[in-house]
C-alpha cells in the first residue's frame, strides 16, 4: 500500500460518506486506478488517474534498421503503445497514452492567435508519432526523429518522472554536465521550487 495512494483515497472520499473503499491498480496503457465507493446502498465507480513516475538510464543500440530495444519494465510501464515526440534539449520524449493526453490537452488549450504556441503545437504534436513494440520488445523510430535526435547508434533511455527522454550517447553525456548543482538548486529555490 503507497501511503499518498492511501492519503489521496482519504482526502478523496471521506470517511463519513463512504462505507467501503475497494481499488485495484492498472499499471497498463492508462496506468488508471478504479475505485468502487458504497454510499447509501449504491454503488458508484470512480476512476481516479495516478500518473507513472519513470526513473533510471536504460543503455541500448539502435539497429540499422532504426528500431530500439525497450526494457520490459518500461514496456509493462508505458502499456501496448505510447507516445515518441520530440523534446527539448535535443531529445525524444516518451509518453504513456495517459500523459500524452494531458500534454494534448494542455497544447490544444493554448491560444492559437499566439504564433509560439502554433509553433509548439507543431513541434510536440506534428512530430509525434504511436509506437507499438513487436513481439521482441522492439520499437522503430522514424527517419525524423531519428535525425532529430542524432540517434546513430548508442542511446539512452532516462527516466524523468512522467516522462522518458531518448537520447543520442554522446549529447546525453554532454547534457548530463550538471555543474554546481548547488548553484542551480539555490536558482530554483529563488524561483519559489524547493526540492
Amino acid at each position: 500500500w503507497n501511503p499518498f495512494i492511501l492519503l489521496f483515497l482519504i482526502e478523496k472520499f471521506p470517511r463519513n460518506c463512504c462505507q467501503t473503499i475497494l481499488f485495484r491498480i492498472k499499471w497498463s496503457v492508462d496506468a488508471s486506478q478504479w475505485c468502487k465507493r458504497e454510499q447509501n446502498g449504491d454503488i458508484l465507480n470512480h476512476k481516479i488517474y495516478i500518473s507513472q513516475m519513470y526513473k533510471g538510464e536504460y543503455n541500448h543500440t539502435i539497429d540499422e534498421k532504426g528500431r530500439i530495444i525497450v526494457p520490459a519494465k518500461l514496456r509493462d510501464e508505458l502499456g501496448e503503445t505510447f507516445v515518441i515526440t520530440k523534446g527539448l534539449d535535443g531529445c525524444l520524449w516518451v509518453f504513456d497514452n495517459e500523459e500524452w493526453e494531458k500534454v494534448e490537452e494542455k497544447i490544444n488549450e493554448l491560444p492559437f492567435n499566439i504564433k509560439e504556441a502554433r509553433l509548439l503545437s507543431r513541434f510536440m504534436i506534428a512530430g509525434a508519432f504511436d509506437a507499438e513494440p513487436d513481439k521482441q520488445g522492439r520499437v522503430m523510430i522514424p527517419q525524423s526523429l531519428r535525425e532529430y535526435a542524432d540517434l546513430k547508434r548508442d542511446v539512452v533511455l532516462a527516466g524523468v518522472g512522467r516522462k522518458l527522454e531518448l537520447w543520442s550517447k554522446e549529447r546525453y553525456e554532454q547534457a548530463g554536465d550538471f555543474g554546481d548543482m548547488d548553484e542551480i538548486a539555490n536558482k530554483l529555490m529563488e524561483l519559489g521550487i524547493r526540492l
